[in-house]
């Protein structure tokens, strides 16, 4: 089958799939208030460590087997390096998001950070791939964990998701540019500090997922105090 042709048999039976898969959800009751806001305090810590997350996701989806082919691995054998980051993508979503949100990303960041740098130093193809499993580990417990520290609110849901995919759609671009000018191996660097971003930023989020609570106490109480000065009127 032609490119073309498989990738709009694709595109047509995803929109179908999609539609009829959600729409259960469109019943909700759209929730007051702004649907989109900008993060502000910890959740702004939240929306950096998204971004730097979804990069690697990004840069793993699109160089994973370039670079793998680049240590002189064959055609087939590069194609595995997708399969490689994918299949810790799914290990580290099954069992990796225990724990409170700074804990999980900082275990994430340094698992990722120690994944990157075995893809940048592996001489050969089996070290890479192994590299790009570990790479899927350890990013993958930061999707979940980030709607978890962003709170129930889903204008803070959709702020934190908006920067997080920006750095999906900005970082491979980024990438080949530099690869352009140096070499992939070089330009990968790029991926391994977002790595470290995610480790280094975990304290920053430390009361960000009990923010939302706060908020729900507050108004309790402020709602409690209301009553009070209306019986006393």
């Amino acid at each position: 089958m032609p490119v073309d042709a498989h990738l709009a048999l694709v595109a047509a039976i995803g929109l179908v799939g999609g539609q009829a898969a959600t729409l259960a959800l469109v019943d909700t009751p759209r929730a007051a208030g702004p649907s989109l806001a900008l993060p502000r305090g910890p959740l702004l810590g939240v929306g950096a460590i998204a971004f730097c997350a979804f990069l690697v996701d990004g840069a793993a989806n699109n160089w994973s087997a370039v670079h793998v082919a680049d240590t002189g691995a064959g055609e087939g054998v590069a194609a595995a390096a997708f399969a490689a980051f994918a299949s810790g993508l799914v290990t580290g979503r099954l069992t990796g998001d225990r724990g409170d949100a700074p804990r999980v990303f900082r275990r994430s960041g340094l698992v990722t950070t120690v994944g990157m740098a075995l893809v940048l130093l592996a001489p050969v193809p089996p070290l890479a791939l192994a590299g790009w499993f570990v790479v899927g580990l350890g990013v993958a417990p930061v999707a979940p964990t980030v709607m978890r520290a962003a709170g129930p609110a889903p204008a803070s849901i959709a702020a934190v998701t908006t920067i997080g995919y920006l750095g999906s759609f900005t970082g491979p671009p980024l990438i080949g540019g530099l690869a352009t000018l140096t070499t992939l191996s070089a330009a990968l660097t790029i991926v391994l500090a977002a790595s470290l971003a995610v480790f280094a930023s975990a304290g920053r989020v430390r009361h960000a997922a009990r923010a939302p609570s706060d908020e729900r106490r507050g108004a309790v109480e402020n709602g409690g105090r209301r009553v009070l000065e209306r019986d006393r009127c």
